[in-house]
């Protein structure tokens, strides 16, 4: 249901039509207002019938292009404010190119899109009142202070639907603006609270007026695997293969149904079978790191830290500037054994994010492990540098240097420790 339904130019140019409709409309009146909205429907050319019930669209493709032949004209005529009528649709034109469904977007219509191009909208009518005579551009101006004066006082009284998430999205649902994402963003809003069951209720009510929405189904099977019923979120995420090809080519993040029905699999010992999800996810996603991660984890735990390494150093190898990839490849290596390879892809990862302590307090651990003091030293002082308020790191630092033989530095370093202890306790 979102973004243009199909990839015909044909179908893309009527839909461009019906939100220059959909937009002009709202410039002249703005009522029904909501974060986004959908102008056509898969059943729309089903029967008479369906055609009629939504015969608003077609208005809306009409008045979309009477706005283009009424423009076309009235840039064409050179009387009086000829050029601010040409500049305010060439400013619309550019504005509105982006956001006029001829490129594939996550939403047919979206208000706040045409904020931008607005302002060549309205320098377009001010260019048409000029043609006016003075009397009625007179009337013209009374009626647009009449205007700012009723559509301020509509956005004060609208203010108060951006009180909370909840609020805007249910007000947005009762205003008839509860599209599938408008109720996909108000289940994940619960979600976060951690109030499963509301989110399931509204998961569920969304599936019931858009059965074919793969997110909500995902979604839903996600929520009743937090509630401990996994056993019936797999009819939710266990997703047919041409389905879950045409789903993730269609929605975002419908990875996230392989990756909880393999959580499933996996709890309940059928850890092959969830390779398998993860390895034909992993497949259609192959730059989401969440899979790729799970997947290095289901094998070191079934096959041992050796077996995981190849695929994370695939990843690692096409995804160079994934730090999270070079911190777990270098935990692997050093499960593995191979110190070097680990402390190597622990410098990369710190080179990735020169604020985070936790490669180099890694590479500490692993030069003690292999004997090796004095490196470790060095790169526990590079950690405390990143992050000098953690205790815990002039602990470990301490005990290095107990391990070297510098006894007073040792002491200090605990005393440090102890300092910063205190300091949180009592700030």
């Amino acid at each position: 249901m979102e973004g243009s339904p199909s990839e015909s130019l044909p179908a893309r140019m009527l839909l461009m039509f019906r939100a220059l409709g959909d937009y002009s409309s709202l410039i002249f009146y703005p009522s029904k207002l909501m974060m986004d909205r959908t102008l056509t429907s898969p059943a729309m050319y089903v029967n008479p019938a369906s055609w009629y019930s939504m015969a608003r669209y077609e208005y809306l493709s009409i008045i979309g292009l009477a706005a283009v032949a009424m423009g076309a004209v009235l840039c064409v005529n050179t009387a009086s404010g000829h050029r601010l009528r040409r500049f305010g649709a060439v400013w619309f034109l550019v504005a509105f190119l982006p956001i006029s469904n001829l490129f594939p977007l996550n939403a047919q219509v979206a208000e706040h899109w045409i904020y931008l191009a607005s302002i060549g909208y309205l320098a377009f009518l001010a260019g048409c009142v000029l043609l006016l005579a003075p009397r009625w551009q007179t009337i013209a101006a009374y009626a647009s202070v009449f205007a700012v004066v009723a559509f301020g006082v509509r956005t004060g009284v609208r203010a108060g639907d951006w009180s909370d998430p909840v609020t805007f999205y249910q007000r947005t649902i009762e205003d008839g603006g509860g599209t599938p994402r408008i109720f996909g963003n108000l289940a994940a809003t619960y979600g976060k609270r951690g109030d499963f069951a509301k989110q399931e209720d509204i998961l569920r009510r969304t599936l019931a007026m858009f059965p074919t929405y793969a997110p909500a189904r995902i979604n839903l099977g996600v929520c009743l695997v937090n509630q401990g019923r996994a056993t019936e979120a797999e009819q939710y995420l266990d997703i047919a293969k041409p389905a879950a090809e045409e789903a993730s080519r269609r929605f975002p993040r419908t990875w996230s149904a392989a990756l909880n029905l393999a959580g499933v699999r996996s709890k309940a010992g059928q850890t092959s079978e969830a390779l398998e999800i993860l390895a034909e996810a992993r497949r259609r996603s192959p730059d989401t790191w969440d899979l790729a991660k799970y997947e290095a984890s289901l094998i070191e735990r079934e096959h041992g830290a050796k077996a995981a390494i190849v695929g994370i150093e695939n990843y690692a190898a096409t995804h160079w500037w994934h730090q999270d990839a070079w911190l777990t490849l270098g935990q692997l290596r050093g499960a593995a054994g191979d110190f070097q390879g680990a402390v190597d892809a622990m410098r990369q990862a710190g080179r990735l994010d020169v604020r985070d302590p936790r490669p180099f307090a890694n590479i500490a651990r692993l030069e003690l492990s292999r004997n090796q003091p004095d490196a470790a030293c060095d790169a526990q002082r590079m950690a405390i540098r990143r992050d000098p308020n953690q205790p815990s790191r002039y602990l470990f630092l301490a005990a290095i240097l107990d391990q070297l033989g510098r006894k007073d530095e040792a002491t200090a370093a605990m005393r440090h420790a102890a300092d910063l202890r205190i300091a949180a306790r009592d700030p």
